[in-house]
């Protein structure tokens, strides 16, 4: 399980043909799941409501337009190439001295430090197992400096209480006051299974007499949702969907009772060993401690992120909203249905575009303006109408997250109990019990 095997994405940039904005058109069958050029690596509290309502309540709301989309195009951008020395000449660029880091100060997080000090578990590397060492790529996300960007750093990852986790040493904390945040929301939203747990730090990681102090983290062994769904979609059940969307809703729900705003797409949103989805990249927006451990698993471009934000978002309009995530939610439910990242035919054709902020901006007029995915033929209607109440593209005509939560729980219920009444090789697919899929079937990517 932990020979690591992991491919990183760095971010591209893509740009949009103008043509290709108010083009709409049939989607080809959802069961591709692996991108022509995709880059390949990749809960408990529950509500049981009455769902009944949510079709009545939300019943003249499904409307969208389409478009066709198909594969998703990623390029990997290499280290900085090094200036050439001509006939003995020095330019000004030569003559910059390489990067070199500031020495380690653990003054500046001594405020870090006795918080954790006081609050969480020490944990200690003996209590550690098959320690590993992952070289990851440098990406503008995680770079301490602009020079480092198209390198690598050497992460560690290992076991501890039959939990992959990685270790986050000191030195790649972040700002001081934004780990102190971050850290703090951890513990406050730890009783949440669908969120990345803190499970403790380590007083020190070096064996020199250098205290090196790291936290311990979750680091699920699926990868990404992105990476799972490219490796995986063929074989993914609906009632493994179903239980992916239901922990999505409830990682958001907690969040949002927690007043911690969470941006969501299928790469920051990870799958454990047991198949629960994991919300990382919440709190902080500069802090690398949530961020951590997606970092290790494929992402989608920059660019592609767009796609998955609500349209007042994309015109500014107020603050953060829980009507966001509500939007990106029935995004990342099209994503599980499609196996797609949506209109990735349009980015990967617009990748070579001169025009990167012009075509962008077309792009976001025209998901503001209405522009949506056709839902993939064999969609259950239930699940397409809840993705199209989602995406709506006015807020107060979305659901509000219980009655996404109640849904979700509905199906997760009901359609494993409809499919017993059936002969399983009807249906095309294995029946199991819920709670439990048997994610064993699927080769970890940790």
């Amino acid at each position: 399980m932990f020979g690591m095997q992991i491919n990183m994405v760095p971010k591209t940039v893509i740009v949009l043909p103008e043509k290709e904005v108010s083009s709409a058109s049939s989607v080809k069958s959802g069961k591709s799941g692996k991108s022509g050029k995709s880059n390949e690596g990749q809960a408990d509290n529950q509500s049981t409501h009455n769902s009944t309502t949510t079709s009545s309540k939300f019943g003249g709301l499904f409307k969208s337009n389409s478009i066709r989309s198909a594969s998703i195009s990623s390029g990997v951008s290499g280290a900085p190439s090094s200036h050439q020395r001509g006939m003995g000449a020095v330019t000004e660029e030569d003559s910059k001295q390489p990067y070199q880091p500031e020495p380690l100060d653990l003054e500046s997080y001594r405020q870090c430090l006795h918080w954790l000090q006081q609050t969480c578990r020490p944990v200690f590397l003996k209590e550690l197992t098959q320690m590993n060492e992952v070289p990851v790529p440098i990406t503008e996300e995680n770079a301490k400096h602009p020079d480092l960007i198209g390198e690598s750093m050497q992460v560690q990852v290992g076991s501890w209480k039959q939990s992959q986790v990685q270790l986050v040493p000191i030195d790649r904390w972040g700002d001081p006051q934004d780990v102190l945040q971050e850290i703090q929301s951890l513990h406050k939203l730890r009783k949440c299974r669908q969120i990345i747990q803190l499970y403790g730090y380590l007083p020190n990681t070096s064996p020199t007499a250098t205290q090196i102090p790291a936290l311990l983290l979750q680091q699920p062994s699926y990868g990404s949702l992105r990476q799972f769904i490219d490796h995986h979609f063929d074989s993914i059940q609906w009632p493994e969907r179903y239980k992916l969307a239901l922990d999505m809703a409830q990682g958001l729900r907690f969040l949002v009772s927690q007043g911690v705003p969470c941006t969501l797409h299928s790469g920051n949103i990870l799958v454990d060993s047991e198949g629960v989805a994991i919300l990382t990249g919440f709190g902080s927006q500069s802090g690398q401690i949530t961020s951590a451990p997606r970092q290790m698993t494929s992402q989608p471009s920059s660019s592609s992120q767009l796609v998955y934000m609500a349209p007042e978002r994309l015109q500014s309009r107020g603050s953060y909203s829980p009507d966001w995530g509500v939007y990106s939610l029935g995004i990342l439910l099209w994503e599980l249905s499609s196996g797609r990242i949506p209109f990735d035919e349009i980015i990967t054709r617009a990748e070579a575009g001169p025009r990167l902020a012009k075509n962008m901006e077309q792009l976001s007029s025209a998901i503001v303006k209405g522009l949506r995915e056709e839902p993939i033929p064999g969609t259950p209607e239930i699940y397409e109408q809840l993705f199209k109440m989602c995406w709506e593209g006015e807020a107060s005509s979305r659901p509000p997250l219980e009655v996404v939560e109640e849904t979700l729980q509905m199906l997760v219920v009901v359609e494993p109990m409809d499919m017993l009444m059936l002969p399983g090789e009807e249906m095309g697919m294995s029946i199991s019990p819920i709670g439990k899929p048997p994610f064993s079937r699927f080769a970890p990517l940790m």
